[in-house]
């Protein structure tokens, strides 16, 4: 648990030199025990984090949309006691540094229990999340538009709501940002979209390297942009110079120049 926090602690501050706040920090279970929640929100704390994601699974927690029916929850008074630990230990964290103790990080109150208890129970989770006074309510999995009606419905209006969606099938789009804003949700989160379309483009590019003209020769060549590959028109290709920039490769050079050693 102890390495698991570490670990998110130095991404984020790591990230948060590279791009201004406000960063959201999955804190994901708090992982362990009220003295972890402590450090764990102290920690992102210091490191940045302009709210903390804490949920309702057991540790050590999984992928809610890929555990499904699965997923390993703990009960509605855990969960509840979790949200609240780590209100608590917000508070905290800023008196300690002589700030209002609703100075933030923002404590992002999550239920993952759909799949495992319902969407009754899932509601029921969110509402007492609310009262405790989290500032952004998260129910993970909603399995249509409908529940997520119902759930923006029976939270108050002036709480901070969010959606978050996984692309499972081709043929099950997700929500747009305009449509989660007419649901009456504040926050969309894509989590796993950005690495889903990489994975898109790595296969794309893998096939068109070996299409085959009708002798079955290879003529993988649409890759680089001559527009006869199959697939190439769907394949986005940075020019070399865009990914140097990405990567880092002008830091480096500007460092070396100022700084050469062998």
């Amino acid at each position: 648990e102890y390495a698991a926090e570490i670990g998110v602690t130095g991404r984020v501050t790591i990230d948060g030199k590279s791009r201004p706040p406000p960063i959201i920090v999955d804190g994901d279970t708090g992982y362990g025990g009220a003295p972890n929640v402590l450090r764990t929100v102290s920690a992102l704390g210091d490191a940045g984090a302009a709210a903390i994601t804490i949920e309702d699974q057991a540790f050590p927690k999984k992928c809610t949309v890929a555990a499904g029916s699965g997923i390993r929850i703990v009960d509605r008074d855990e969960a509840v006691a979790r949200v609240r630990g780590a209100l608590g230990a917000r508070d905290s964290y800023n008196r300690r540094r002589g700030r209002s103790p609703w100075a933030g990080p923002w404590i992002v109150a999550r239920t993952d229990c759909r799949m495992a208890y319902g969407f009754d129970e899932a509601l029921e989770r969110c509402l007492r999340f609310e009262e405790l006074g989290a500032e952004v309510i998260y129910a993970e999995n909603l399995q249509s538009v409908e529940e997520y009606e119902r759930l923006r419905s029976a939270l108050d209006r002036s709480t901070v709501t969010m959606i978050a969606q996984v692309q499972e099938t081709t043929d099950k789009p997700l929500l747009t940002t305009k449509e989660i804003g007419e649901l009456g949700y504040d926050l969309a989160l894509f989590g796993v979209t950005p690495l889903q379309c990489v994975v898109g483009a790595l296969e794309a590019t893998a096939i068109e390297f070996f299409r085959r003209d009708e002798t079955g020769a290879m003529v993988g060549t649409g890759i680089i942009g001559d527009g006869k590959g199959p697939d190439s028109s769907r394949i986005a290709v940075s020019d070399f110079a865009t990914l140097k920039g990405v990567v880092g490769f002008d830091e480096l050079a500007d460092f070396e120049t100022e700084f050469p050693c062998s």
